[in-house]
C-alpha cells in the first residue's frame, strides 16, 4: 500500500480507510485521509532517538533534505481516483532497510488503549531473550525514566506496578503471543523491581538466534 522510493504498490482510499478504521469508510472519511495523506507529506520532522549507524543517541538527521526528517517521499494521485501510490521518504526506508524500525500489528493497536497500548508499543520494539521452549521473555527495569516513557503518573510505586500488571493482563488478552506478566522483586531492600515479559517465538531460525 505505501512503497518506498524504489517499489510502487497501487492502494485505494477505501481500502485504506477500511485498515485503519476497522470497517466500510465513508465518503467523509475518505476526504479526510486523503487531506492527511497531503498534509503529511508537506510535513517536516525533527527527530530525536538512537542511530544505529553511528551508535548514538541524539538529533536523526537526512542529510538530503537540510536535516530535517520527512515521512512521505512522493503522493500520486490517480486520476480515475481509484487507485493511487504514496512513497516512504529516504530516511525511512533506510532505517526499514536496516530494521531499526518496528512494524506494529493494526488490528491488536486497535483494541488497546491507555497503558496498555504505550506499554504493548514499548515491547513491540524489544527483542526477547529464549527463556524456555517456544518462549521468550524481556525485563523492563522500573525505574523512573522506564515509568515516565510509558506515560504513567502514579506517586505511589506498588499502585504503578499494580497498575503495569492489569496493562500487561489486557495485553495477554488481545495478542495472544504473550504468554504472562509477573513482577520481579529486587533481591535487596531499595533495589529496583522489573515487569518480566514472556510470549511465545516464532517458529524457525529467527526464534533460535534470538
Amino acid at each position: 500500500m505505501i512503497a518506498t522510493p524504489r517499489v510502487g504498490s497501487g492502494f485505494t482510499l477505501y481500502q485504506l480507510g477500511k485498515d485503519l478504521h476497522n470497517r466500510d469508510p465513508s465518503g467523509r472519511d475518505r476526504q479526510e485521509l486523503r487531506a492527511s495523506l497531503e498534509r503529511l507529506f508537506e510535513a517536516r520532522f525533527e527527530l530525536e532517538g538512537y542511530c544505529a549507524a553511528d551508535a548514538r543517541v541524539g538529533r536523526l538527521e537526512d542529510p538530503i533534505d537540510g536535516g530535517w526528517i520527512r515521512l512521505l517521499g512522493a503522493v500520486r494521485w490517480s486520476r480515475n481516483r481509484e487507485r493511487h501510490v504514496v512513497n516512504l521518504g529516504g530516511f525511512i526506508t533506510e532505517q526499514l532497510e536496516h530494521g531499526n524500525l518496528t512494524y506494529l500489528d493494526w488490528r491488536v493497536l486497535r483494541k488497546l488503549e491507555g497503558l496498555a497500548k504505550r506499554l504493548w508499543v514499548y515491547l513491540e520494539s524489544q527483542s526477547f531473550k529464549r527463556s524456555g521452549i517456544g518462549e521468550g521473555s524481556v525485563r523492563l527495569w522500573l525505574a523512573l525514566p522506564m515509568l515516565q516513557a510509558l506515560g504513567m503518573t502514579d506517586k505511589h510505586a506498588p499502585q504503578a506496578r499494580r497498575t503495569l500488571v492489569r496493562a500487561g493482563e489486557r495485553i495477554s488478552a488481545v495478542d495472544r503471543s504473550f504468554v504472562g506478566f509477573e513482577l520481579h522483586k529486587p533481591p535487596r531492600r531499595g533495589g529496583t523491581w522489573a515487569l518480566v515479559a514472556r510470549r511465545r517465538l516464532p517458529a524457525g531460525p529467527q526464534s533460535a538466534a534470538s
